[in-house]
């Protein structure tokens, strides 16, 4: 089954963390996404897609850096 993700990023080099909504990916995607060589990222697992882009919408109403990559 898929999820949809939105990767939380902790980069040491910047103070805030930011976002990147990913869509909707497997779990091993998201695990792999989730291991990154430098520094720490989390993924953020949601069941459909209004409840993600509920998430995003929240996240760019609070001042969040959310990118689209």
């Amino acid at each position: 089954m898929k999820y949809f993700y939105i990767k939380e990023r902790h980069n040491p080099q910047f103070k805030e963390p930011y976002y990147v909504p990913c869509g909707q990916i497997t779990a091993k995607e998201a695990k792999k996404n989730g291991s990154p060589l430098y520094g720490d990222n989390y993924m953020l697992k949601f069941a459909t897609k209004k409840e993600y882009e509920a998430e995003i919408n929240k996240l760019k109403a609070s001042g969040c850096d959310v990118r689209n990559v």
